[in-house]
């Protein structure tokens, strides 16, 4: 039997890479096999991955080296950032810059990058609509990630840019279920109101949609 194609994982032990992870190796007829990128090998969700046949390797997105070294090898990669762990923009652009040459560097035939919109291209920053954060952004989560989609480009990376929808999960682990209000009206502790007959938000669960996302790194 041939050797399986290796696709490194970033964010494995999270939601999304997570969700990669598992619907690879529970698909016994997967071409593909996991390696999972991550800080620390020996977290408890680092070892259930492996407990399901993913190879481990450290590495850090602080170090584009690290990062080349965990790539070698690999057919694929799946590449996501973590915003939410130091709110910089800045940082965030910084990481896709190595993540998109350590692919480079070590061969990547394929690379899937979980991005977002780049607001500025619909709210302008003179649009007062919207208030502008950090002195240069109106979603700072969503533009850090989209005006650095040209890395991989530039790179020449061949890359496939996933843009997610709002996850289900968001609902269950970030406190931001909907709460009955007034008027029927459905209200969030983020202060978002939806006239639940008239506007619909769309929805996917992380593992539906990664399931769906491996096919593309063919």
């Amino acid at each position: 039997m041939s050797q399986k194609k290796i696709i490194a994982v970033f964010g494995a032990t999270g939601a999304q890479g997570g969700g990669l992870a598992r619907a690879i190796l529970h698909d016994p007829n997967s071409e593909f096999a996991v390696r999972v990128i991550t800080r620390d090998t020996t977290s408890d969700k680092a070892r259930e991955l492996a407990a399901l046949g993913a190879e481990l390797v450290s590495a850090d997105v602080d170090d584009k080296e690290s990062m080349v070294k965990a790539l070698q090898g690999a057919y694929g990669a799946f590449f996501v950032t973590f915003f939410w762990s130091h709110f910089s923009p800045e940082k965030e652009g910084q990481h896709v810059k190595d993540m998109a040459a350590a692919a480079k560097e070590a061969g990547i035939k394929h690379a899937i990058w979980s991005t977002l919109e780049d607001t500025r291209k619909w709210v302008p920053l003179e649009d007062n609509s919207m208030p502008t954060l950090m002195g240069k952004y109106k979603v700072p989560h969503f533009d850090g990630k989209g005006e650095s989609d040209h890395y991989f480009t530039d790179a020449g990376v061949p890359v496939t840019f996933m843009l997610a929808s709002y996850y289900w999960d968001n609902l269950i682990y970030f406190g931001m279920g909907p709460k009955p209000g007034p008027m029927e009206t459905w209200l969030s502790p983020s202060r978002w109101g939806i006239r639940k007959w008239q506007v619909y938000l769309q929805m996917i669960s992380a593992n539906v949609l990664m399931a769906f996302s491996r096919k593309d790194l063919k």
